[in-house]
C-alpha cells in the first residue's frame, strides 16, 4: 500500500527543482501481515548525479547524502522506529518495468537487508512497480567420503538463491 500523500509530496519535491529527473529516496514501510506492506514514509534523498543509475550512488562519492539520511532519522524517529527499509526511485515519464540495472540491484543489495528487500519503481503519473528480493533458504551439502577407512561428513554451504517477485500496488489516501 502505497501513500499517495507520501509520493505526491516527493515528486512535487522534484519537479519544484525546475528539472525533472530521476530521483531516490529511501522507502520506510511496515509489514502489516504475510501479504501486506504499508508505506509510512520516504526520506527524498533527492536527485542522482549526473549520468549515473540512481540506485548505484556510492555515500563514500557523496556524503551529503547520507546526512540528509541521518538528519531524517533523527528528526523522525517516532514515526519510522520499527520500519523496514527499502528503496524508491523515478522513471519520471517512462514506463515503470525495471531495467537491467535495477534487477541487478536487487539481487546484490539483498543481504544488505537481511534477506527481504523491497524496491519500489514509480512514475511522475503515479505508476508503480513493487519487486521484493528474498533469499531462499538453502539446505547444506553433506557429502560423506572414506577417508582412510574411516567414514567423514563435510558440511559445504550452497550458494545462495534469491528470488524476485513482483507485487501489487495499490494507493491509499491515510
Amino acid at each position: 500500500i502505497i501513500n499517495d500523500n507520501v509520493i505526491k509530496k516527493v515528486i512535487a519535491a522534484n519537479e519544484a527543482t525546475g528539472k525533472k529527473s530521476e530521483w531516490i529516496g529511501i522507502l520506510f514501510y511496515k509489514k502489516i501481515n504475510n501479504t501486506t506492506l504499508e508505506t509510512v514514509d520516504i526520506c527524498y534523498m533527492g536527485k542522482g548525479p549526473e549520468n549515473s543509475m540512481v540506485a548505484n550512488i556510492d555515500y563514500s562519492e557523496f556524503p551529503e547524502l547520507s546526512s540528509v539520511l541521518s538528519n531524517y532519522v533523527m528528526n523522525n524517529a517516532d514515526r519510522i522506529m520499527d520500519c523496514y527499509q527499502g528503496l524508491i526511485h523515478s522513471h519520471i515519464d517512462m514506463g515503470t518495468s525495471p531495467s537491467s540495472t535495477d534487477l541487478a540491484e536487487l539481487t546484490s543489495n539483498n543481504s544488505n537487508y537481511n534477506g527481504t528487500y523491497l524496491s519500489v519503481i514509480c512514475n511522475h503519473k503515479l505508476e508503480f512497480t513493487a519487486l521484493l528480493s528474498v533469499e531462499e533458504e538453502q539446505p547444506k551439502n553433506v557429502t560423506n567420503y572414506k577417508w582412510f577407512g574411516e567414514i567423514v561428513t563435510r558440511e559445504t554451504e550452497v550458494e545462495k538463491k534469491i528470488n524476485i517477485y513482483s507485487i501489487t500496488t495499490k494507493m491509499s489516501n491515510k
